[in-house]
Formats: structure tokens, C-alpha cells, sequence
């Protein structure tokens, strides 16, 4: 059934959506898509000798899904445009989730619906661990399809060409050396995806979150549509390269790995995303990413370091296809 614009009341409910008991080989299933392989989400032995009850669902996964369920609930011609999320809490394997939110607020601009929503994963002990916020396009009743083509607030040479530095430091910050500070500003590798978008890798991805939109999944259907081809989900886009962990990155956004003296705990704080345009069957893309803050956060039984990153991703012709940020916080 395809949501309209006309038919959304700010404050409503968004339809719920349920995945689990998920398992073990869902986590393999979602790994194996994205190339990614970490112990944390898939060894249970390795998981239990470290002090987890469980193997984790990573947060990526979440995100993942609350992304496919926005997909289900714009229908096929609506969008992501945005999405944001924190992970506040760890969920495991043999688990079920639940996808929840509301709409609440809409707005027309250049002939497009916008429609912000408050969105939440929740498990079935009540502990909400992934809430968020997100912005989707939907159609007007008398449109049959939307163009989603924007133009992003930086271009690629902006993007590489920007200086960022550290405007304080504060003098009483217990972890943070001159050296990681100078961290700000640092660039990770250029990369560039290892072969154009191909059908079994949207295929493989699709099935590790559960998507079943025409549009990722129907040859027939998406060669017959204005997009003339299969496209890549959202979530999909802003993947980490392959094999970063091998690569000297890390985190999600592929940042220039370093070492915060003294912290032993490195944990996904959340992720914010934004796309521009779709990425189609053939396109290749290059993401670059960079860190932009790095500060410390005095809690009351610990201080947190948040990593601040932000990454951007270009297709074979230079055009932004999307902007994330993720923070990675550190913890002694």
C-alpha cells in the first residue's frame, strides 16, 4: 500500500515492525554482505570469554533494519532521505526487536513531501537501545513516482580540500594528549569500491535485513520503472569498504586508526546518514572519510572519549551520493 502525503496526520502512529527471534546466522548472513567478519557479532565462544551474555547485534544492523522498515513504510515510490540514530543499549542474538515511531512533522518544499518522524528500535524486555530520527519522501496523490535527486551541501574537492582543527582544548581533560587532539583533521584512505555494483551483491544484502522493496529485488520491475535499473538500499550505501578492519581503518567510517591512551573500549555511539541520489546496478563509488572531533565527556563513574567522524561518497562521476557521521566513543 503506497503512503501519501495528503494522508499523513502529524502526531500519528508509524505502522510497528517485528524481526526475530533473530539468530546467530542473521548476524552471519548481514556480516557476510558487507564483508565483515568481527568476532563480536558472530563467535559466541568469543563473545561469552569476554563477559557478553550473547552475541551482539551490531549497530549497523539496526540501523539497517530501521532503514528497511522505512522503506516498507514510504512504499515503492517513497524515499529515505534521512536517518539518525543512537545506540544506547546491547542487544543480542535469539532476541526480537520491534521498529516503532511517529510522525511529527510534514512539510512541502520544491514540489516534494517531507515527513519527519521520531523512530525506535525496542526489544521485548522494553529497553529501547536504537532511537532515532528520520526524514522521508513520499508522494503527492497525484504523482506516480519522485526523482530523488538532490544536491548536497559540499561537493567532493570541498569535502577534501577543508581544513578542521581543534578551536579548544581543555585543560582539564585527563586522556587527550597533544598528539590524539592533533588527530583532528586527519583523513583516512581514499577508497574506492573493488568492482561496480553488481545484482548478487544487492541480492546479498537484502537478504541479511530482510528487504523486499520491487525496487532492490524485482529486475523486471526496477528495468520497467523510471529508474531503468536495480538500485542499492540506503543502508547499503554508506557500508564500510571490504576488509577494513585489514586496511588500517577503522570504525564504520574507515577513519585513520589511533590509540586513546589509557581506554580499552571502543563502542558505536550512533550514526547520522543523508543521501542525494540512488545508486544504480553498475555504479562504482569512493568514500573518503575524516575525523572532525575528538573530546571527553566526564560521566559519573567514567569518562567517555567520542570519536567524531564524518564520511563522504561519491559515484564514478564525482556526484555526492550520501554524507554520514558516526561517533566512536572510547572508554578506559
Amino acid at each position: 500500500m503506497q503512503l501519501y502525503y495528503e494522508d499523513i496526520i502529524e502526531g500519528s502512529n508509524m505502522p510497528d515492525k517485528l524481526w526475530g527471534p533473530l539468530t546467530n546466522m542473521d548476524m552471519i548472513r548481514f556480516g557476510s554482505a558487507l564483508d565483515s567478519y568481527g568476532e563480536i557479532h558472530q563467535d559466541y565462544d568469543w563473545c561469552i570469554e569476554h563477559g557478553f551474555d550473547n552475541v551482539l547485534l551490531s549497530g549497523p544492523f539496526k540501523q539497517a533494519l530501521l532503514c528497511s522498515w522505512l522503506d516498507e513504510v514510504v512504499g515503492d515510490i517513497g524515499y529515505i532521505k534521512k536517518i539518525e540514530v543512537s545506540h544506547r543499549g546491547i542487544n543480542y542474538v535469539n532476541e526480537t526487536l520491534k521498529a516503532s515511531g511517529t510522525y511529527t512533522k510534514k512539510y512541502t518544499h520544491e514540489g516534494n513531501g517531507f515527513v519527519e518522524c521520531d523512530i525506535a528500535i525496542t526489544n521485548e524486555n522494553g529497553l529501547v537501545s536504537c532511537p532515532g530520527t528520520a526524514t522521508i519522501l513520499v508522494p503527492m496523490k497525484d504523482m506516480d513516482s519522485i526523482e530523488f535527486n538532490f544536491t548536497a551541501p559540499v561537493t567532493y574537492e570541498e569535502f577534501l580540500t577543508k581544513k578542521i582543527s581543534a578551536e579548544f582544548i581543555d585543560p582539564t581533560n585527563i586522556y587527550l594528549t597533544k598528539e590524539i587532539i592533533d588527530m583532528i583533521g586527519a583523513m583516512g584512505e581514499s577508497y574506492s569500491w573493488p568492482e561496480p555494483l553488481d545484482i548478487s551483491a544487492i541480492r546479498r544484502f537484502t537478504q541479511g535485513v530482510f528487504e523486499t522493496k520491487p525496487r532492490y529485488v524485482d529486475i523486471d520491475y526496477a528495468q520497467k520503472s523510471s529508474l531503468g535499473a536495480l538500485i542499492a538500499p540506503p543502508a547499503y550505501v554508506i557500508r564500510p569498504p571490504y576488509g577494513f578492519w585489514d586496511k588500517g581503518m577503522l570504525g564504520e567510517s574507515a577513519i585513520p586508526v589511533f590509540t586513546v591512551p589509557n581506554t580499552t573500549v571502543a563502542v558505536n555511539g550512533g550514526n547520522e546518514s543523508e543521501w542525494y541520489k540512488v545508486v544504480k546496478e553498475g555504479d562504482t563509488l569512493t568514500q573518503q572519510a575524516r575525523i572532525i572531533d575528538i573530546y571527553e565527556k566526564k560521566g559519573k563513574q567514567r569518562s567517555l572519549i567520542p570519536v567524531v567522524s564524518e564520511t563522504i561518497i561519491v559515484n564514478q562521476y564525482k556526484e555526492v551520493v550520501a554524507l554520514s557521521k558516526q561517533i566512536n566513543i572510547r572508554m578506559p
